[in-house]
């Protein structure tokens, strides 16, 4: 019995750390965010009818945290000149988005099916817009930009991504930001 709760206490100690460090992730992601959206080279064309950027947090579950990032990524700050308009689905085709397509989506959790990935993938390469998720391999996995976490935390972009999607991001970003092709 002492062996069964020593294993379930190890468990739910593992469980609470993964969900920390995944909320640490994000909320560095939202930061890297904001600077990945201002250097988008047509971030301008991207604006509502109110000169607002409207992003898509997508989470597949956990709706109350997708929340909370929300609150968070609304706060002025960072290098944006714009508002921002943040509106979450679980639409992983973003339908309701086909007409007037956000300018970005984040993906606020990890380990998403590969079939939902692909599906915002679809998305963001058909309307030109950035996909960026701040869990690790994701990027390796097709997302055109996310965190990298190594001796520093800087930028992390796929270029491949970024072509397929008609992306383009200044020059000097990429020059700070860790790259895969």
């Amino acid at each position: 019995m002492l062996l069964l709760a020593c294993v379930l206490g190890a468990s739910l100690q593992d469980a609470l750390a993964t969900g920390a460090s995944e909320r640490r992730r994000v909320e560095i992601g939202l930061k890297i965010f904001r600077a990945t959206l201002a250097a988008d080279q047509n971030l301008q064309r991207k604006l509502d009818q109110q000169e607002r950027l409207a992003i898509v947090l997508f989470f597949a579950h956990d709706r109350a945290s997708a929340e909370r990032y929300r609150q968070q990524l609304e706060q002025p700050g960072g290098l944006l000149a714009y508002r921002l308009r943040v509106v979450l689905s679980d639409d992983p085709a973003l339908q309701e988005r086909s007409e007037t397509p956000p300018a970005a989506v984040f993906i606020t959790e990890s380990r998403l099916p590969l079939a939902d990935l692909r599906s915002l993938q679809a998305f963001s390469a058909r309307h030109s817009r950035l996909l960026f998720s701040p869990f690790e391999a994701d990027v390796e996995r097709g997302v055109a930009a996310g965190v990298f976490i190594g001796a520093r935390v800087q930028p992390y972009v796929s270029l491949s991504a970024l072509r397929e999607s008609g992306v383009k991001l200044q020059g000097f970003f990429l020059g700070i930001a860790k790259t895969i092709d």
